[in-house]
């Protein structure tokens, strides 16, 4: 969840040119960089940054909204395979990303997204934004579910609308 907080706010309220800059700077490394306490106090608030050694350091949530800002993110299909209600976690199928590999996601997330019933969720295809480059599960990041455009007739769908 926290992945998904962070990407939203890199691309719908996204942190001041400043405190991207201190970003980016401790991300390549510099971690003793002299920042304003306040610029890093935000940044910490935010999860963005750690106090090491009393100076500044990016948190792999930090990481993470570096990627958000960088990354190319992408409308896709994804179709949900399971959801367990008691776990509040849904299985969804990703292919454009991988091909018969499942993502998990917050259900949560997925209702309030897409304004669907839990209920209404399994076998059902959605659009998604995506970071389609993520190189494993964890840096996979969806958000913005909603309800795709109804299915060709005998085909399932695949990212620009054909059917396979």
């Amino acid at each position: 969840m926290a992945q998904v907080r962070v990407t939203r706010l890199a691309r719908e309220l996204p942190l001041v040119p400043d405190a991207t800059l201190l970003l980016r700077t401790l991300a390549a490394g510099h971690e003793g960089a002299e920042a304003p306490s306040e610029l890093v106090a935000q940044l910490k608030i935010r999860g963005l940054v750690q106090i090491l050694d009393l100076r500044p350091a990016i948190t792999e949530l930090g990481h993470t909204y570096l990627a958000a800002t960088d990354d190319v993110r992408t409308d896709t299909n994804v179709c949900v395979i399971d959801v367990d209600r008691r776990a509040r976690t849904v299985q969804v199928e990703v292919p454009a990303w991988r091909d018969g590999e499942l993502a998990t996601v917050l259900l949560d997330q997925v209702v309030g997204d897409s304004g669907l019933d839990a209920v209404m969720l399994s076998g059902r295809w959605l659009v998604a934004e995506a970071n389609l480059s993520a190189l494993d599960h964890d840096r996979l990041v969806l958000t913005g579910f909603r309800s795709a455009a109804p299915l060709p007739a005998g085909g399932v769908a695949v990212d620009g609308g054909e059917a396979r």
